[in-house]
């Protein structure tokens, strides 16, 4: 029965995800209509946007890379933003200020010691977002998320 629950959740989470990609994607080719529309603006001022343009020979090498530099790096900076800030309200739920105090001791102790004395303050201040450091110090750290469950048993 738990297992038929836990592959429920497993589907509708595919299910939202596979929904999520669809409007992202066609979010995307609405981008790259902006962007080619801004290529072809671009194309008689080469020298307002000498960065993006230098070295471009075509005008589809230009609104390639326009493309890139406008729509896409700054959407999917957005999208995995967004991605991270789920992912922290989901945990957020799971940690409490203890536990978060123990898990920054525990992980400091090892990887920082001087940010120990510090470690009330941080809780403080992120108790809004605490899950947040913990998905900044996977980043930071290349800490994986098994090493907080493993700290808190």
């Amino acid at each position: 029965k738990q297992q038929e629950q836990i592959d429920r959740q497993r589907e509708e989470a595919e299910f939202k995800y596979q929904q999520e990609l669809k409007e992202f994607e066609a979010q995307k080719k609405e981008w790259e209509a902006q962007a080619a529309k801004k290529a072809q603006q671009a194309a008689g001022r080469h020298t307002r946007n000498s960065v993006i343009i230098k070295g471009a020979e075509t005008s589809e090498e230009l609104r390639d890379r326009l493309l890139e530099e406008v729509v896409i790096k700054p959407t999917e900076e957005k999208h995995n933003a967004r991605i991270r800030e789920d992912k922290a309200k989901d945990e957020d739920r799971i940690f409490d200020d203890s536990t978060m105090k123990l898990i920054l001791s525990t992980f400091y102790a090892v990887h920082k010691p001087e940010k120990l004395g510090i470690v009330n303050s941080i809780v403080e201040n992120w108790s809004g977002a605490k899950s947040m450091i913990l998905v900044t110090l996977e980043e930071k750290y290349g800490v994986d998320k098994a090493t907080w469950k493993d700290i808190v048993k």
